[in-house]
C-alpha cells in the first residue's frame, strides 16, 4: 500500500500563532514536509502485529482492538488508514499529470516490480519449507500460483479465473494452514479504485466539486446500506460490498485532496470525531463514523508540522516492501514451532524490515526513477505510489 508523495520542493509555512494552526487547511500544508511515510510504516507494522495472532493461534483468535471495533481490528485499521492516504495522493498524483499513460505506468512501476521479486522470494522459501509432497508437484503448481498472484487475483475477483493462494505442502501444518499470504487481499481492490480515480479524471469530475459531491454522498450511502445490511444478517455480492468497505476511506481521501482549501486540520475537529464515534458504538453507524474520524486522524498526523518526525523520510519508503512479505515470513516463524503471537512478532519484525528496506533501495526505488525520468521532474524526497 504505496502512495506518491511528491514534494517538488522544500517550503516552510510561515509561522502562526495557535489560533491561526488550528484553522490551518489541507492545501496550506501541501508543500512541507509531511509524516507520511512514517505513518504508512506504522500502519504496515500494525498489519504484521495483527496477524501475529492468527498466525500464531489459528484462524478463531482474536486480534488486537476486535472486541472494542466491534468485530474489525489493528490490522484493517491499519489498512483503512493506507486506503484514505491512497486516495489523497493517488487523486493529487493524476491531477498534477493528467494523463492517463503516464497514470497507468506510474502505477504500475510502484506496484509491479516489488509484488514479482516478492512472489520469486516467497516461492523460493516455500520449496525451503514445504512438507509431505514431492517436488515435481511442487513446482507444477508454482505457475498457477504465480500467475494468479502476479494478477493480484483479479480473475477470482471478478468471477472469471480461479484464485490460486496456496502450494502444495507450504505451510500445512501452520495454525492458520494453508495461507502463504493473506495480506494481498487489499491489492487489486486498490487498483480498482485506481481506476475509479482515473475515470473520475478523464470524465472532469475531479474539477467539478458539486459533481464529486454527489460521489461522495453515492459512496457513503453504499457504506450506509452495507452496514445496515451486514447489521440484520443480509448476505451481500462479494465485490459490491468489499469494494464498498476499502472504498469509502479511499474516497474520503480522495474529498480531502479535491477540497482541499476546505478541510481544517485541528485537534478539537479530531477529538469532536472520536466522540462522536464513541457515542455511535452501540449503532450500526459505528464502524463508518469510526472510519471517518480515523480517516481524519492520519491526515492531521501526517500534515502536523513536526520536524523530528519528518527526518524519517530521508531513510526511505519501507511501507510497502513490510506489507507484502510480513506474512510468509510471520507464516514461517510459526511453522518453526513459535506459537507466542508476542514471539512471533519478536522474531518476525527484523527479518520483514530487512526484507522491506531490501525491497525499496534493490527493487522499488530503481523502477521508480523510470516513472520520474519520464515525468522530468526533480524529485526532492524519496516518491511512493500505489
Amino acid at each position: 500500500m504505496q502512495l506518491d508523495l511528491h514534494r517538488v520542493r522544500t517550503y516552510q509555512c510561515p509561522a502562526h500563532s495557535d489560533e491561526q494552526a488550528t484553522m490551518m487547511t489541507i492545501s496550506d500544508c501541501l508543500t512541507r514536509e509531511n509524516n507520511f511515510n512514517l505513518l504508512r510504516m506504522i500502519a504496515a507494522t500494525g498489519v504484521l502485529v495483527s496477524h501475529a495472532f492468527p498466525l500464531s493461534l489459528g484462524g478463531n483468535a482474536l486480534e488486537p482492538f476486535e472486541v472494542a471495533l466491534k468485530g474489525e481490528n489493528l490490522g484493517r485499521a491499519c489498512v483503512f488508514v493506507f486506503f484514505a492516504i491512497s486516495g489523497f495522493f493517488i487523486t493529487s498524483s493524476y491531477s498534477n499529470h493528467p494523463n492517463a499513460l503516464s497514470f497507468l505506468t506510474a502505477r504500475a512501476l510502484r506496484i509491479l516490480p516489488g509484488l514479482f521479486v516478492m512472489l520469486l522470494a516467497t516461492v523460493a522459501l516455500a520449496a525451503l519449507v514445504k512438507v509431505g509432497v514431492d517436488s515435481s508437484t511442487f513446482w507444477s503448481a508454482v505457475p498457477g500460483y504465480l500467475l494468479s498472484q502476479a494478477t493480484m487475483g483479479m480473475g477470482a475477483l471478478l468471477g472469471v479465473a480461479p484464485s490460486v493462494g496456496s502450494l502444495p505442502g507450504v505451510f500445512v501444518q501452520n495454525p492458520l494452514e494453508n495461507a502463504i499470504n493473506g495480506s494481498l487481499w487489499s491489492l487489486p481492490l486498490e487498483v480498482i479504485c485506481y481506476a475509479g480515480v482515473l475515470s473520475c479524471g478523464l470524465l472532469g469530475i475531479l474539477r467539478r466539486s458539486k459533481l464529486f459531491g454527489a460521489i461522495v454522498i453515492v459512496c457513503t450511502a453504499g457504506y450506509i446500506v452495507r452496514l445496515v445490511a451486514l447489521d440484520q444478517g443480509l448476505k451481500l455480492p462479494f465485490l459490491p460490498q468489499i469494494l464498498v468497505y476499502v472504498g469509502f476511506p479511499f474516497v474520503i481521501g480522495m474529498a480531502f485532496f479535491v477540497w482541499s482549501d476546505r478541510v481544517i486540520l485541528s485537534k478539537w475537529i479530531a477529538l469532536g470525531l472520536v466522540a462522536f464515534a464513541g457515542l455511535a458504538w452501540p449503532t450500526p453507524a459505528f464502524l463508518l463514523a469510526f472510519v471517518v474520524a480515523l480517516s481524519y486522524g492520519a491526515f492531521l498526523f501526517g500534515f502536523a508540522n513536526l520536524p523530528i518526525l519528518a527526518r524519517y523520510n530521508k531513510l526511505g519508503d519501507y511501507s510497502y516492501g513490510v506489507y507484502i512479505y510480513a506474512f510468509p515470513i510471520q507464516q514461517a516463524v510459526a511453522m518453526a514451532g513459535i506459537e507466542e503471537p508476542l514471539i512471533n512478532i519478536l522474531v518476525a519484525t527484523p527479518l520483514v524490515f530487512a526484507c522491506g528496506i531490501f525491497s525499496w533501495h534493490v527493487v522499488e526505488k530503481p523502477f521508480l526513477k523510470l516513472k520520474t525520468a519520464r515525468r522530468g521532474l526533480s524529485i526532492s524526497s524519496p516518491p511512493s505510489a500505489t
